[in-house]
């Protein structure tokens, strides 16, 4: 092997390492932005992520839609509306959100039930 093969190989190796370089350092920054987002408390959805434009959820997090929800039809009456224990036996904001966030088809029947209300949210409004 001559010297000018070897000062080309050495070339590729610099090239090579560089790139991976960037690469590790992307990747490093991506995970150090997910962990600070976690620590600093920003909300982000466990299950799924929404990022459709055309998507009626979007930029809700699950307490606003639970929230919502108990405030129009309170505990008792989402109970009956969506038979599931956390809103039956002795349900609090804290325990629901758990459920709902470790189960995904009860979560998929309270987003449902958000979207089906509140389009009648306001179309019926009492005279003062």
């Amino acid at each position: 092997m001559n010297s000018s093969e070897t000062s080309e190989i050495q070339e590729q190796s610099e090239h090579l390492n560089s790139d991976e370089t960037k690469v590790e350092s992307e990747v490093k920054g991506e995970v150090k932005g997910e962990v600070k987002g976690e620590v600093k408390g920003e909300v982000k959805s466990e299950t799924h992520t929404r990022s459709h434009p055309k998507d009626p959820l979007h930029g809700l997090s699950l307490k606003t839609i639970v929230t919502t929800l108990e405030a129009q039809y309170g505990w008792e009456k989402l109970g009956e509306l969506i038979p599931i224990n956390c809103f039956k036996s002795d349900p609090t904001l804290k325990s629901s959100l758990t459920f709902l966030r470790k189960t995904p088809w009860a979560r998929i029947k309270v987003e449902e039930l958000y979207l089906k209300s509140s389009k009648n949210w306001g179309k019926y409004k009492k005279d003062s």
